[in-house]
């Protein structure tokens, strides 16, 4: 198999609980990482706290109390401008869709006494009716609806129009009639008070159309909010730094700043390791043979590794994802190994032993394998690309086994070893992985 074409399986050719033993095989480096990273970002915070404490803005002259009841203040302004948008008729109308309800009232008389009910009459209208009946009936409050009610006109004339703004049409009207009434009462006061005049109305109609004046009235008010909002915390951050202390708890701070340092020391050294591994593009388990080159396992020999390990969690991840070929005896394995050497070089006595693998363990390898299955030979050919008598053995030999070392083996070098093995017309029946 050319060098391309493996590349193309290198992304799936380690199985998933390999992969995460050769990850947890770091667990040291993992564990440093996330030691270091989580006091570096520990010791910046709490370094941070402590310039915060000793920093005293200049500028800054006034008292703590200053500060604090100037935040009071501004919370209080905040609750009362919530409390209004939350029951505010006005900042609900569709400014598309406003409904108007429109009334001219016309004062005669001598020109005085009108002028003089025309305002009082103009200023009734917009400030002093007791919306109060009207507004628990409506389950809203009178301060809602006065806000809808405006007068415009010309009083030399001694007449002016009455305009309320509202949701829909029928509330507006029901709020006009109910403020007719009120006008009405009043006037008559008004005849004894400033003398007898003419009282009426004209033109008394209902409309929907747009108010160009409500476009942006509900995004002030929210803007205002906003604001308050920032105010409120830059008069307390004031406070704190006017008390030579930023937090009260930074315990809780260096704390938070530790487990995100850990985190990321813990992400990074993965990443690292996971880079490492496929940087290195070695044989991590026999699988692989059989995923890149389609080679079939013939034998596997417990990994090494085991045996130098110290640590009851190095042992234990060294066995994760293990081929259960590792587990048998060495008997077992024999018998195996010959078998499936019978079935797949029927009536052979003759392999050479081929790979990425020094000449010491080849040879070692040799001998074993000439132990465990008498009146065969296994011929020790390292080096293929360099070495004379390793042609040699494998031209001489009936067929060729892939041999291995989890771990060392490079598959680059393994490419190499099968592309000259294929030039010299022999064919591999298997690999042995160490």
């Amino acid at each position: 198999m050319k060098q391309n074409e493996r590349a193309e399986l290198i992304g799936i050719r380690i199985p998933p609980t390999v992969l995460f033993r050769e990850i947890a095989r770091g667990w040291k480096v993992i564990l440093l990482a996330s030691v270091i990273f989580a006091l570096l970002l520990g010791s910046y915070r709490y370094l941070k706290f402590k310039q915060q404490i000793s920093t005293v803005e200049e500028a800054d002259t006034s008292t703590v109390e200053v500060y604090e009841k100037a935040a009071a203040v501004a919370e209080k302004k905040l609750e009362t401008m919530t409390e209004y948008m939350a029951g505010s008729i006005l900042c609900k109308i569709n400014p598309y869709e406003t409904a108007y309800a429109e009334s001219t009232i016309y004062i005669r008389g001598d020109e005085d006494t009108a002028f003089q009910t025309s305002i009082s009459l103009a200023f009734y209208a917009t400030q002093k009716i007791d919306w109060t009946e009207f507004a628990e009936k409506h389950n809203t409050q009178a301060k809602y609806l006065k806000e809808l009610v405006s007068v415009s006109g010309n009083n030399v004339d001694s007449q002016f129009l009455i305009q309320i703004k509202h949701e829909d049409e029928t509330s507006a009207e029901e709020m006009m009639k109910y403020l007719l009434q009120k006008l009405s009462d009043y006037d008559k006061e008004l005849q004894i008070a400033v003398g007898e005049h003419e009282y009426s109305v004209m033109d008394w109609s209902t409309r929907t159309g747009y108010d160009s004046s409500l476009i942006g009235y509900s995004e002030d008010q929210f803007n205002r909010i906003d604001k308050l909002k920032t105010c409120i915390k830059d008069y307390k951050d004031k406070a704190k730094n006017a008390a030579g202390s930023t937090s009260t708890n930074p315990k809780t701070s260096v704390i938070k700043y530790m487990i995100f340092g850990a985190a990321l020391g813990f992400a990074g050294a993965v990443l690292f390791l996971l880079l490492f591994i496929y940087i290195k593009d070695r044989l991590l388990d026999p699988r692989e043979l059989k995923a890149l080159y389609g080679i079939g396992s013939l034998a596997v020999f417990p990994h090494k590794n085991v045996m130098r390990k110290n640590l009851i969690l190095d042992k234990y991840i060294d066995s994760i994802g293990r081929d259960d070929a590792e587990l048998i005896s060495a008997e077992e394995r024999a018998g195996i190994l010959a078998a499936k050497l019978e079935l797949f070089a029927p009536g052979t006595r003759q392999f050479a032993l081929v790979g990425d693998v020094g000449e010491t363990e080849l040879n070692a390898l040799s001998d074993t394998l000439s132990k465990m299955i008498p009146d065969t030979e296994f011929l020790p050919a390292p080096a293929l690309a360099k070495t004379a008598a390793s042609v040699r053995n494998v031209c001489e030999a009936n067929a060729v086994i892939l041999v291995g070392t989890i771990n060392t083996s490079r598959f680059g070098a393994i490419d190499r070893e099968i592309e000259q093995v294929s030039e010299l017309g022999k064919n591999i029946i298997g690999s042995i992985v160490l």
